[in-house]
């Protein structure tokens, strides 16, 4: 008998060595499976970015227009209205389906891109479409480098952007933007040319109304010319026979989103920021804000023609329906943009 209960009390020991030995190799295998999970979530998060980052520019095209085709958009891409819904896309991220693609990212960079070169261009080249939409960031990114660097204040008294005599009111180029703009239509100054993307060519107009000076060059091109150190349009008849048209002669830095910013960047101060609460803080009424995507091009360009103690209101033509756009909350606009406040007032 005591045989039987000495051997019944070695059993009850082993049992109570071996239960917490048991139930720490259980946790320890559960700690491990956590572990390993978490390896494999981040293996995986990298590799779709990784995935993101390879994807082409043709790809991230053909993507778009499948998901039109699915919607029941017969859009093609080089319409109007193609060019449309990507601005809307990057102004307002108004696709919530779309926003949740695994590549997103990249679609707003090709978007950028698409209306940086057909602003630009014309068309898009041939080579572009096959790059890459890793190699396009990186070349954005790179030009968008070196035109921040380039933004040193220009001194000169006798440059038009910078002279005494050129004083700026912020309230009459907001009152101006205000004027000729109609929101959900399209109300534009006759004195003015139209063009597809309507935004810059808007902006300056504003400006000129808040008392900057055109910097015209002699003789001036035909058209729209190419340039970085003027700022211009004039408008002039155009005799055909009997009876003539209007015509205009435009410098790019006025109705380009970049010439702008490459222009005025060295005549006014400059901020680029990453969050819409520091432009709300810094931007006054009057002054321009342009819109780049974050790893992509500068794209649009905004008046503002309100400011309360934790907004602003901004005017632009050209929204996602070709349209004009009033005093709308820059709180409403994605932020997914970076933002760029040219301080005409100050």
């Amino acid at each position: 008998m005591r045989r039987k209960s000495l051997l019944l009390f070695v059993i009850f020991l082993l049992i109570l060595t071996v239960i917490p030995t048991s139930s720490l190799a259980v946790e320890s295998l559960n700690f491990q499976e956590e572990k390993n999970s978490s390896e494999i979530k981040n293996i995986k998060e990298k590799v779709e970015e990784k995935a993101t980052e390879k994807i082409l520019y043709k790809e991230a095209e053909e993507l778009l227009l499948s998901h039109l085709k699915g919607l029941g958009q017969d859009i093609e891409a080089g319409s109007d209205e193609y060019s449309q819904f990507l601005l809307k896309m990057l102004i307002e991220d108004h696709d919530e389906e779309l926003t949740k693609h695994k590549h997103y990212k990249s679609l707003r960079i090709y978007a950028s891109e698409y209306l940086y070169q057909t602003e630009t261009f014309g068309d898009v080249a041939d080579e572009v479409t096959e790059m890459s939409i890793e190699q396009i960031s990186k070349i954005a990114n790179e030009e968008e480098m070196l035109m921040q660097l380039n933004t040193e204040l220009i001194m000169d008294p006798n440059d038009e952007g910078v002279s005494i005599l050129s004083s700026y009111s912020g309230s009459k180029a907001a009152q101006y933007a205000l004027d000729w703009s109609t929101h959900g239509g399209k109300k534009r100054n006759p004195l003015y040319n139209k063009h597809k993307y309507d935004c810059t060519n808007f902006a300056s107009q504003a400006v000129l109304a808040g008392g900057k000076k055109q910097n015209v060059p002699s003789p001036v091109k035909t058209g729209i010319t190419q340039s970085t150190t003027r700022w211009y349009s004039i408008r002039y008849e155009n005799w055909r026979s009997n009876h003539f048209v209007y015509a205009w002669n435009e410098s790019t830095s006025w109705v380009r989103v970049v010439d702008f910013y490459s222009y005025w960047s060295q005549r006014v101060p400059t901020k680029n920021y990453t969050n819409r609460s520091s432009v709300i803080s810094y931007a006054n009424t009057g002054d321009i804000v342009q819109l780049r995507d974050d790893g992509g091009r500068r794209y649009h360009s905004m008046v503002v023609t309100a400011k309360t103690s934790n907004n602003l209101r901004v005017t632009y033509h050209t929204d996602g329906n070709g349209n004009d756009v009033r005093n709308q909350l820059i709180t409403n606009i994605s932020d997914k943009n970076r933002f760029t406040v040219l301080s005409f007032t100050r």
